[in-house]
């Protein structure tokens, strides 16, 4: 039975009240800080660059540090291409308790002729939950957007990122409200079929907009 509390009174738990009201023990807990573990793909902000490192916000309960020297011979973005605020893509790649989460872009392929980590200069970035990302990574969705996306390219991390590219504007509007909805919604077909027709409606959309462009010009 609910019971009303005031600030600074135990629920007879572990817990203490810091607002006063009836307390409510059926909720849903859904976990949006990330806790790094060492090779999790992570998307991050950058806050500050100094000339030894990166602080980056990887949506944790601290920033990580990404060492100037984690880029591959020749690919560190000069100081106005990666700055504060700019998007990073890199992996963990040390997690010690003692210090702060460290990260890398250095490629894990070992002849370097590959490196898809760095800086993010185009695409678009979704920001989710972490049970969105780690639901994706086992779905059956990105198979079936890859073969009716032209150009589709996708990254989903373990920290509440997703970076994705498509050939269109309405492209991308469509793949952003099928990923969110997926996240409730497991039924592939739907997802897909719901994907053709928000491409149908944007699409319709735009010729309307282009037959009202026409007539204002003609008039």
């Amino acid at each position: 039975k609910s019971h009303y509390l005031l600030p600074g009174e135990r629920d007879n738990k572990s817990s203490i009240v810091h607002t006063h009201g009836t307390i409510q023990n059926n909720f849903i807990s859904i976990p949006r800080i990330y806790q790094p573990k060492e090779n999790d793909y992570v998307i991050g902000i950058v806050i500050v660059r100094t000339p030894d490192l990166f602080l980056v916000d990887i949506n944790s309960i601290e920033s990580a540090i990404l060492p100037i020297p984690s880029f591959d011979h020749g690919r560190l973005p000069a100081r106005n291409t990666m700055n504060r605020l700019s998007v990073v893509y890199a992996y963990v790649v040390r997690t010690d308790s003692w210090t702060q989460t460290e990260l890398s872009c250095q490629s894990i392929d070992r002849s370097k002729k590959r490196n898809d980590f760095g800086l993010i200069e185009q695409g678009n970035i979704l920001r989710c939950s972490l049970v969105l990302c780690e639901k994706l990574q086992r779905s059956q969705l990105i198979n079936q957007l890859n073969r009716i996306i032209k150009n589709f390219r996708i990254r989903i991390t373990k920290n509440g990122f997703i970076w994705y590219v498509t050939d269109t504007i309405n492209s991308m509007i469509a793949v952003k409200n099928i990923l969110y909805k997926h996240e409730f919604e497991n039924n592939i077909d739907f997802l897909i079929k719901l994907y053709n027709e928000l491409m149908t409606k944007l699409q319709q959309q735009d010729d309307s907009l282009i037959k009202v462009k026409q007539q204002q010009q003609q008039q």
